[in-house]
């Protein structure tokens, strides 16, 4: 079993799959976003039934210091998983990865990926790993799973930066 809080300073931070379909699917559910009918159909089917990276489960031992899903958000989930260890993280949002359905609607409705990437439901697997990236690559292939480096664990207070690679003050709605 790996568990939370054995993450390590320099630790490479991974992410399955991708983020924010689930919430986006919640948003149209919830009548606070409107769409084309493909969208919706596309985001509201990743909310019932999410992609799930049951593949990684075998591998996770072998390549990670600590993990977690991602039930409750990124950044909550994250900060569950490095907590009461005294260490910080650094995250890109560029990185970040998310579906081209997501893209698509960010771009039509002039909305900011920021507010989609940390609420939940993605239940995608968020690991650290001192093994090097294209390790990580390797397996990722060789398992069809998409495996995002997203940041890096640090000594220093939590930090995410922006596509100018500018700090954020907040990543909330």
């Amino acid at each position: 079993i790996v568990k939370r809080n054995n993450s390590n300073i320099g630790d490479a931070i991974f992410v399955t799959g991708n983020i924010g379909d689930a919430y986006a699917g919640l948003k149209i559910l919830n009548k606070n976003i409107k769409s084309s009918k493909s969208l919706e159909n596309y985001f509201i089917k990743k909310y019932y039934v999410p992609d799930i990276a049951y593949k990684i489960y075998k591998y996770i031992p072998s390549i990670a210091s600590s993990s977690i899903d991602i039930s409750d958000g990124l950044i909550l989930d994250l900060e569950r998983m490095i907590n009461n260890q005294n260490l910080g993280y650094t995250l890109s949002m560029n990185d970040i990865p998310i579906s081209k359905n997501l893209q698509r609607l960010i771009n039509l409705n002039n909305f900011k990926k920021k507010n989609f990437i940390s609420n939940g439901d993605d239940y995608q697997v968020l690991f650290t790993s001192p093994l090097k990236v294209e390790q990580i690559k390797k397996i990722a292939k060789r398992i069809n799973i998409k495996i995002t480096k997203i940041g890096s664990i640090t000594n220093k207070s939590n930090q995410i930066l922006n596509s100018n690679g500018n700090y954020l003050k907040s990543i909330k709605n």
